[in-house]
């Protein structure tokens, strides 16, 4: 027996490529959004402002560097990347955010979400690919502005965390 949908249409025979299809378009979707190249110039603009920043904070260490022991200067190091991490979390938080509600609202406004729903895709599928196309987006922004943060600290001072995935 054949597994139909609410019309009487047939469903894809693996549900999981429907999802990624849905992802996919997801993605697409958002990058055409004014709102996520706003994120993108937004976290472009913190990591220079943290690489001046931090860039003055490595010149007065090693200005000190005789009277301050080298743990020393490794916790301010540390902390500095610590600290920009938590920058780049609350960024990618309010990306998370801002950049869902734009394009949902978006696609309730034109109709698109409509058009969808009423394709031989079940609802839970629809959510799983919108959902599995966010978190790729917001994956790549995090692994972007993360890997920003380390190589700006690893750049100035030569300092690499052993453990930068560590909390």
């Amino acid at each position: 027996m054949r597994d139909l949908d609410f019309a009487g249409a047939p469903r894809p025979q693996n549900p999981n490529l429907a999802s990624l299809i849905i992802a996919r378009l997801t993605f697409r979707e958002a990058s055409r959004r004014w709102i996520l190249w706003v994120a993108l110039l937004l976290g472009v603009a913190f990591l220079i402002i943290y690489a001046l920043g931090f860039n003055e904070i490595d010149r007065d260490i090693r200005r000190q560097a005789g009277r301050m022991p080298t743990v020393q200067q490794n916790e301010i190091y540390n902390f500095m990347v610590m600290a920009g991490m938590y920058a780049v979390n609350f960024l990618t938080v309010m990306m998370a955010v801002l950049t869902s509600v734009d394009t949902l609202s978006g696609e309730i406004a034109s109709g698109t979400i409509h058009t969808l729903v009423s394709k031989p895709v079940r609802r839970w599928e629809i959510l799983l690919g919108k959902w599995l196309g966010f978190a790729a987006m917001l994956l790549a922004y995090l692994v972007l502005m993360a890997g920003g943060v380390v190589a700006v600290v690893y750049l100035i001072s030569g300092y690499a965390r052993q453990t930068p995935c560590a909390g």
